[in-house]
């Protein structure tokens, strides 16, 4: 890549950049404050935060540990918001504290898991005859 190249950001960098100043906001967090545990200047970290430059992988893992999100959720976030994640772009966003609340599935002592899954799964893993073991059946 030849010296001096600047990317330009794209939808993901500028739907990363929200979600983090959304995240900022909701927790009540400055951008100094962030910038600083970040490692970064707040010129530097005000530019990406609002799109206008593309963070490093190492400087958004950063600021996601100082914002205390997980990089993978925020990245997702901004997949979806963008459409990228499979989700269609009009979807309303999804917090990232109710996306955690929904992981554990729909009843108190076991997962909603669907009755196709199920029927898979039985045939997947069903018992060997000669021992009574499961044996994986996965092609």
């Amino acid at each position: 890549m030849p010296s001096g190249f600047n990317r330009l950001p794209g939808p993901l960098s500028k739907a990363v950049g929200d979600l983090l100043f959304e995240i900022m906001d909701a927790k009540s967090l400055t951008q100094r404050a962030v910038a600083e545990a970040a490692g970064m200047s707040e010129a530097q970290y005000s530019r990406a935060v609002r799109g206008l430059k593309v963070f490093s992988l190492e400087q958004l893992d950063a600021v996601c540990s100082a914002v205390d999100e997980s990089i993978s959720d925020v990245i997702r976030e901004a997949e979806n918001r963008t459409g990228r994640g499979g989700v269609a772009a009009a979807a309303p966003p999804i917090s990232l504290s109710d996306r955690r609340a929904n992981v554990s599935g729909g009843g108190e002592d076991e997962p909603d898991i669907p009755e196709n899954v199920l029927e898979e799964w039985a045939g997947r893993y069903a018992a060997h005859p000669d021992d009574g073991e499961p044996e994986d059946h996965t092609p």
